[in-house]
């Protein structure tokens, strides 16, 4: 997500031209355990259970999981990181190496045109040229073009890195990155503000769902031979990582257990054994 090499993307002259334009204008196991007990599973590219009184992804992805629209919290997300760059951007990002609040908003900016060719151009290919000067106009352009891409049906298929392969899998991991990294970048100019409990819980479920198996499959981090649960004591909801019953158990938020997750808040800050968990899930649990 930050920190590593970014992403990049090739795009038509098309795509480019209208942000340039626009600018120049302007495998492991793992269970979901909800209050009241139960153990929803799911397998790796299967469909996952359903939470008791919560909405999940139908197959042809028209109803967002959790009852959620990404779609309007994308766009939320978007405009809340787009008023961020009013401020210092040579603020540095903690938790992103040496970045800066500018690097931030030009890795987020690159990231939404990446999708914009995974949708459009159905491929994951690499190539990113250079933010322009005026960035701010620029990633004001990425948004819109995203969001635009973004607007037809969620089963529409589309290049992913993980299932299920449509547009509704971009609409729920952009609003998650743009979430995250507009923390970082409130965090680099000391605005404090809160995170939504539901929405963190999401995110807490994608990193389970989607990037732990992914890490495990592509060799990025070994396959948990135990298990931890995480529990966000302000909603009454466990996740579990790993095989059998949990030898570790970390608490705390879902907030705190999303930012823990994506390594922005260290595991002791949570309630329990954080370094038993972290002996059972070295890492990197996400990339």
């Amino acid at each position: 997500m930050c920190g590593g090499r970014a992403h990049t993307y090739h795009l038509s002259h098309t795509w480019l031209g209208r942000v340039a334009q626009a600018a120049s204008a302007t495998r492991p196991a793992y269970r979901t355990e909800p209050a009241g007990g139960g153990s929803p599973r799911r397998d790796l590219d299967g469909p996952a259970a359903p939470r008791p009184g919560h909405r999940r992804t139908s197959a042809r992805g028209r109803v967002p999981a959790h009852g959620l629209d990404y779609l309007t919290l994308l766009r939320h997300e978007l405009a809340a990181f787009q008023e961020r760059l009013s401020g210092d951007l040579t603020a540095p990002v903690g938790h992103c190496g040496r970045w800066t609040l500018r690097d931030l908003a030009e890795h987020v900016g690159q990231g939404n045109l990446w999708v914009v060719a995974a949708v459009r151009e159905r491929h994951g290919a690499h190539e990113p040229p250079p933010a322009p000067a005026d960035i701010v106009a620029w990633f004001a352009a990425t948004s819109r073009l995203l969001a635009e891409t973004l607007a037809v049906d969620p089963a529409t298929g589309a290049w992913t890195f993980a299932p299920p392969r449509t547009v509704g899998f971009w609409r729920r991991r952009r609003w998650l990155e743009t979430l995250v990294h507009r923390w970082d970048a409130q965090r680099a100019l000391g605005v404090p503000d809160e995170l939504d409990a539901v929405q963190c819980a999401d995110g807490v479920a994608e990193v389970v769902e989607v990037f732990v198996p992914r890490q495990v499959r592509l060799g990025r981090m070994p396959a948990p031979a135990a298990a931890v649960r995480f529990t966000a004591t302000d909603l009454g909801t466990s996740w579990t990582i790993g095989p059998g019953e949990p030898v570790a158990a970390l608490r705390g938020t879902a907030p705190e257990l999303l930012l823990a997750l994506w390594n922005r808040l260290p595991w002791t800050r949570l309630a329990g054994d954080a370094g038993r968990a972290r002996a059972v899930l070295p890492g990197p649990l996400v990339p």
